[in-house]
């Protein structure tokens, strides 16, 4: 480290732990935020409305109709308007089969628009598990790690007052020194995996 052997040494960490998650948690704003989820809902109900839509064309369209009629006549005797009402109706009974084919076309992309989304929720699900368990254990080994230093800075200091005791050689007191410095490192590597894996999960649950 390049200080005296006799400095005193300081061991400071201002690194922040993340926002604690469940599993459960997890996969749930997944399951609202994902928007390829969203897609697909939207997809799966466009779908149900062509099937409701060509259901309704194969109702008898019926209708109420009221008319009037004038006339221009000079006449006294004749009516100069006549009124009419009656009923509409408006149907297609014999389509050569047009009809039930276009139904039938309609429900069977209305189902795989149901079954892609129900495959896309488990993969979602499946990815935000992965996430948050990869999450998880990155975090408990970090916090493993944070553990092994301040064993090792526990140690650098016990040598430390051996070796100004002179009950401690120098090569103890340098080997103690760059086991701490190891367990520093390893600990900033385990804290920036943490972070990735934060960041993975995030973008697992829709938090881009």
């Amino acid at each position: 480290m390049g200080d005296p052997l006799d400095a005193e040494f300081v061991v400071s960490s201002d690194q922040r732990e993340e926002p604690s998650m469940t599993q459960d948690e997890a996969r749930n704003r997944a399951m609202a935020a994902r928007p390829e989820l969203k897609e697909a809902k939207i997809r799966l109900e466009q779908a149900g409305m062509g099937v409701r839509g060509k259901r309704l064309e194969q109702i008898p369209d019926l209708n109420f109709v009221v008319s009037d009629i004038y006339f221009l006549n000079t006449s006294n005797y004749l009516p100069n308007q006549i009124a009419s009402a009656g009923l509409s109706l408006s149907w297609e009974p014999w389509d050569w089969g047009r009809n039930h084919h276009e139904a039938a076309a309609l429900r069977a992309k209305e189902e795989q628009q149901r079954l892609d989304l129900a495959q896309m929720e488990q993969q979602v699900k499946f990815d935000a598990d992965r996430a948050w368990r990869e999450y998880e254990r990155s975090n408990r080994t970090w916090q493993a790690s944070k553990l092994a230093t301040h064993s090792a800075e526990e140690q650098l200091r016990v040598v430390k007052e051996r070796y100004t005791r002179q009950t401690a050689l120098l090569r103890d007191l340098l080997e103690a020194q760059t086991t701490w410095e190891a367990a520093g490192q390893t600990e900033a590597r385990e804290l920036a995996a943490v972070g990735t894996a934060w960041a993975n999960l995030q973008t697992a649950i829709g938090n881009d």
